[in-house]
């Protein structure tokens, strides 16, 4: 069984520095940093971090509202710059979810989707019934690796060549509504 243990403090530090860099959206969220000595090779592929949110249990105990373990067997083979890349990647999966845009056709409130279908947010975060941010998990999708990219990437073909591809692509990000012809509607 794998043992796990509150990080040391400048792996905390470090966290909180690149959170309050880099992830305004978490400006109301506690992350709890911890340690474990489980294995870090899944399927062949070497698992540096691991993000969740924290149970109802865990956030009462610890008031924490999301969990990233560093599994120290992986993280002890990594420069510098490359745990920075870790713990940078670990708070991207760090999510909130927001208000989506609503609009009335015909008597009906309605959800907002673009063009690809997508729903349409307000950019105004959503709250549970007592008043907390409603946190999620975000999954590693193009738009996650390209902000990683454009913030910690080098030059390299191989970057260069990730930016192209995206560069016309529609990154999932909350889409903000700036359409005149829609109602806006109190919820």
């Amino acid at each position: 069984m794998a043992s796990i243990w509150q990080a040391p403090e400048d792996i905390r530090q470090q966290v909180q520095a690149l959170q309050e860099e880099h992830h305004h959206h978490l400006a109301h969220a506690s992350v709890w940093v911890l340690c474990s000595d489980g294995k870090s090779v899944r399927d062949n592929h070497i698992i540096v971090t691991q993000t969740k949110k924290c149970t109802k249990t865990e956030k009462l105990s610890s008031g924490h509202d999301f969990k990233i373990v560093i599994l120290m067997e992986a993280w002890a083979n990594l420069p510098d710059e490359a745990r920075e890349i870790a713990l940078d990647e670990a708070l991207c999966r760090c999510g909130v979810r927001y208000v989506p845009q609503m609009m009335e056709i015909n008597g009906r409130k309605e959800v907002v989707k673009d063009e690809l279908g997508r729903t349409v947010y307000t950019g105004e975060i959503d709250h549970d019934k007592e008043g907390n941010p409603r946190w999620k998990i975000n999954q590693p999708d193009a738009g996650l690796f390209y902000k990683l990219l454009q913030r910690r990437g080098k030059y390299s073909e191989q970057a260069d060549n990730v930016t192209r591809a995206l560069a016309d692509k529609p990154i999932k990000e909350p889409v903000i509504a700036d359409r005149a012809d829609m109602v806006e509607i109190e919820l």
